[in-house]
């Protein structure tokens, strides 16, 4: 999952920097395959599972986030164009950001 160091990154922008995305893209696609298996013998559950299994597995969290902080597009998203959008800026809040995409909320009080 995270390339093996000598000793824990000391900031975000290193542990970033050392995620093994051709593992990470490996385990996305090996579940989308899995998905597809499932969906073309008809298990409809199997495939329900396995796709409840990706949208809140930590690598495809990685991956979005990662996407949408390489766009080459522009569109950074709902973020502040006075901030910047360099890597150690960018990876600051990155590992945050897919800690917390399916957080669970708190219910609203009545």
């Amino acid at each position: 999952m995270i390339a093996e160091t000598a000793g824990a990154p000391s900031n975000d922008a290193q542990r970033w920097q050392s995620i093994d995305w051709p593992e990470m893209e490996r385990r996305v696609y090996r579940l989308q395959v899995r998905i597809a298996k499932s969906i073309r013998e008809q298990r409809w559950g199997k495939a329900r599972a396995l796709q409840h299994l990706l949208s809140r597995s930590w690598a495809a969290k990685l991956l979005a986030v990662n996407r949408v902080i390489s766009n080459r597009s522009g569109y950074k998203g709902n973020t502040d164009p006075r901030r910047g959008h360099g890597s150690a800026n960018a990876t600051g809040g990155a590992l945050k950001v897919a800690s917390s995409m399916g957080a669970t909320t708190r219910p609203r009080r009545a």
